[in-house]
C-alpha cells in the first residue's frame, strides 16, 4: 500500500486534531488508514519536532533519515536498540534506552563537529553537509532522502519560519 501522507491547513495552530502534531505554519500531519509509513511518521514527529527546536537539523531531514536508516522503524536494529539513525560508536551499534535519545544523539551528532562549521540552512547545504561530513557513504544517499522528503510531502514542513 502507497503511503499517503496529508497535509491539510487548519485555522488555529494551536489546536490539534485527533492528537496528530501541528507545526508553527498551521498544517498538520494527518495518520490516513493505518498505513504502515503513516503510523512510524506520526510516531516520530514530536521527536522531530524537538530535535529541529533544540539543534536546528530540519524536521523534513530528521524524518527523511529515520525513515530511510530503520525502513521506516521495521529494521532489527530501530526494534531492537532503538536506533532509527544507524548511529555507531568504536564500529559498534549504539542501544538507547527511547527514541528520544537516539534522536537527541543525532541531533547532536549532525550539530557538532564539521556540520558545526559548515553551518547548513537550506535542504541542499544539508545534503552537502551530509556528504562533507561522512554520513552519506553511498553515492545515491542524499538522492534517497529528497526523494523520501518529496514523496511525503515532508518538504513543506517549516524550518525556523521558513518554508524549503
Amino acid at each position: 500500500m502507497k503511503a499517503i501522507i496529508l497535509i491539510i491547513t487548519v485555522l488555529i495552530s494551536s489546536t490539534t486534531i485527533a492528537n496528530n502534531p501541528i507545526t508553527e505554519r498551521g498544517m498538520i500531519l494527518m495518520l490516513i488508514d493505518n498505513d504502515k509509513i503513516s503510523c512510524f511518521i506520526n510516531s516520530i514527529w514530536s521527536d522531530a519536532k524537538r530535535i529541529e527546536q533544540e539543534y536546528g537539523v530540519p524536521m523534513s531531514l530528521t524524518i527523511a533519515q529515520a525513515c530511510l536508516e530503520s525502513g521506516y522503524g521495521s529494521s532489527t536494529l530501530a526494534k531492537n536498540n532503538c536506533n532509527f539513525f544507524g548511529l555507531r560508536r568504536n564500529h559498534k551499534w549504539m542501544n538507547y534506552d527511547s527514541k528520544y535519545e537516539c534522536f537527541s544523539h543525532y541531533g547532536r551528532t549532525l550539530t557538532q563537529s564539521c556540520y558545526k562549521n559548515l553551518q547548513p540552512f537550506t535542504l541542499q547545504e544539508w545534503y552537502a553537509a551530509l556528504e562533507c561530513c561522512g554520513y552519506a557513504t553511498s553515492k545515491t544517499y542524499t538522492k534517497k532522502l529528497n526523494q523520501i522528503i518529496f514523496m511525503l510531502n515532508l518538504d513543506l514542513l517549516s524550518y525556523e519560519g521558513k518554508l524549503f
